[in-house]
């Protein structure tokens, strides 16, 4: 009996709808330093998930907000094809901001191990 209360309750729990709530950060009008400390509540499993949803100005509205630490989280959770078009869309090369270590050692990991 009580192992069916359990279930029930597991099956009718309301989990928070996190990609709403990163969308809804990103495309707000909040100060940047605002929206970099309410995304770091999240997971960067959660964020790239959002990220693939994501317009190209809105992605680069959030490049523009995260830390390079955290950018290099969550790149660990795209699959090459996507961490190419999402580097592309940030202009590296014409931007002044330094490619995080970590995102071209893995670029580079995965590049050796084919």
């Amino acid at each position: 009996m009580e192992n069916k209360n359990i279930q029930e309750l597991n099956e009718t729990t309301v989990r928070p709808d996190y990609n709403a709530e990163i969308t809804a950060i990103i495309q707000s009008n909040d100060s940047p330093k605002i929206m970099l400390k309410r995304l770091e509540d999240y997971h960067g499993n959660d964020i790239a998930e959002v990220i693939r949803e994501l317009t190209v100005q809105e992605r680069k509205k959030f490049y523009r907000v995260c830390s390079p630490d955290m950018l290099a989280e969550i790149f660990e959770y795209f699959d090459e094809k996507y961490a190419g078009i999402y580097l592309h869309d940030m202009q590296w090369c014409q931007s002044s901001i330094p490619i995080p270590q970590s995102i071209s050692s893995v670029k580079s990991t995965r590049k050796s191990a084919a």
